[in-house]
């Protein structure tokens, strides 16, 4: 997932958000691969993450394209929605009712440094390791496998993984994902790394 939301045609997208979208398209990011048509963005919305990780059954999740966020002042998280008086935490059944739906914020501040030299999460600034480890309303599904974005060539990635327990930390380059290991009991591969 990545540290912001992106979103590709039309319906509702309750983060969306004018400054993050021309800064990441200021930045050349966020087109689409096949039409290159610009990608919809706001605010990571936990929320919806929170929707997929239930619809899809997944029990960690990866954040990707931290250092999209490096100018950013504050930064906000959508932890809820607000639809008139009623708040909902999590997506409604009703598209309508989404469509219409206001974001509920929680703010981080920003780190206004590159993040790009960083090759494990002691390398990061530590606002961006606060933004990391920051409450997203994602109880049920534990964000153990921090992966950033450390430059702009393809094999600028690292994969920044810190288990949540405490029990171990490992960095490995992104190239090498299929064969990182958690711990004794699970491995994780590509096909477990969903983009939300």
């Amino acid at each position: 997932m990545k540290a912001y939301t992106t979103r590709v045609g039309e319906g509702p997208l309750p983060t969306e958000n004018a400054e993050i979208s021309d800064l990441l398209h200021g930045m050349g990011r966020e087109f689409g691969a096949t039409t290159g048509r610009a990608r919809r963005c706001g605010w990571f919305d936990s929320v919806a993450t929170r929707h997929a990780t239930m619809v899809n059954g997944i029990d960690d999740l990866a954040i990707t394209n931290l250092d999209g966020l490096d100018t950013v002042e504050t930064i906000k998280v959508c932890v809820a929605y607000r639809h008139g008086r009623k708040q909902y935490d999590f997506v409604p059944n009703d598209a309508q009712v989404l469509a219409e739906c206001e974001p509920v914020y929680v703010e981080f501040e920003g780190w206004r440094t590159p993040t790009d030299k960083a090759r494990k999460f002691a390398d990061l600034p530590p606002k961006a390791r606060a933004y990391l480890e920051g409450d997203r309303g994602t109880d049920e599904c534990e964000i153990v496998h921090r992966v950033h974005r450390a430059g702009a060539r393809a094999d600028d990635f690292c994969l920044t993984a810190k288990v949540v327990s405490g029990k171990s930390e490992h960095f490995v380059p992104r190239h090498n994902l299929r064969q990182f290991r958690i711990d004794e009991s699970k491995q994780i591969g590509h096909s477990d790394c969903r983009t939300v």
